[in-house]
């Protein structure tokens, strides 16, 4: 019998596989392209393509190593080869990612909003 893979498990996946090695998840993305630390994933949540595009060229310059977006962008246009993922309703997902993974922080985390 074959398991269903959804774009949560995608998501959660990719940011696992490309965030630099730490136990805690929320250690391997970042949401503002300023506070970007090399080796983490950078989540793009503009709903505007042109800025969308300078947060990640920010954030790939702040040493990130891989980006979500929901706009599909060419590798000329970020000119970089890091990888990318393409998610719709991004804003949606990071709410379901934190949901599914509450249980697994730490209890002196506190999250404040998304």
């Amino acid at each position: 019998m074959s398991q269903k893979i959804t774009s949560l498990d995608l998501l959660n996946r990719f940011i696992t596989l490309n965030g630099y090695n730490s136990k805690n998840l929320y250690d391997k993305f970042s949401l503002d392209s300023r506070e970007v630390r090399p080796g983490q994933v950078f989540l793009s949540l503009d709903n505007n393509q042109h800025k969308n595009l300078i947060n990640i060229k920010h954030a790939i310059k702040n040493g990130a190593c891989a980006f979500v977006s929901t706009f599909q962008f060419t590798r000329t246009k970020i000119n970089s080869s890091i990888p990318f993922f393409v998610q719709k309703n991004l804003r949606e997902y990071i709410y379901k990612l934190y949901q599914s993974n509450l249980r697994i922080l730490d209890s002196k985390t506190k999250t404040i909003g998304v």
